[in-house]
């Protein structure tokens, strides 16, 4: 495995950790535009939408709750290492792995917000 500079990981721990922010901002305001569309006078099936989109929103930020952990403790296994230390392999498998969950994320929270943007433009 290639060896990089806990620098490079460093800053992407950091990226990753501040992305996770904006996406778990930007969640909240979708739970407040869920919130004032639920106070319409919606249909059933509506309604029942809405609150499978709660659930989504729960389970997404939950997910973003667990990654922001699983970052966090990989960026401090790297930062307990000497400046001339390699990381041990199974460390550098969690951080390339760590990336891949991150991606994922990203396209999760992107299609969730895609999807209930477009439900949400049906109902105004």
């Amino acid at each position: 495995m290639e060896q990089t500079s806990m620098g490079a990981e460093g800053f992407e721990h950091s990226q990753w950790l501040s992305s996770l922010d904006q996406y778990k901002e930007e969640l909240g305001s979708l739970k407040g535009r869920l919130t004032e569309i639920s106070r319409q006078n919606i249909s059933h099936e509506a309604a029942i939408e809405l609150e499978q989109f709660e659930n989504r929103f729960r389970v997404q930020r939950d997910n973003i709750d667990r990654l922001r952990h699983d970052i966090k403790q990989n960026r401090n296994v790297y930062r307990d290492l000497d400046a001339h230390q390699q990381a041990p392999s199974e460390t550098e498998a969690a951080y390339a792995l760590l990336g891949e969950a991150f991606q994922a994320e990203v396209q999760a929270v992107q299609e969730l917000s895609s999807a209930f943007q477009q439900f949400s433009g049906l109902l105004s």
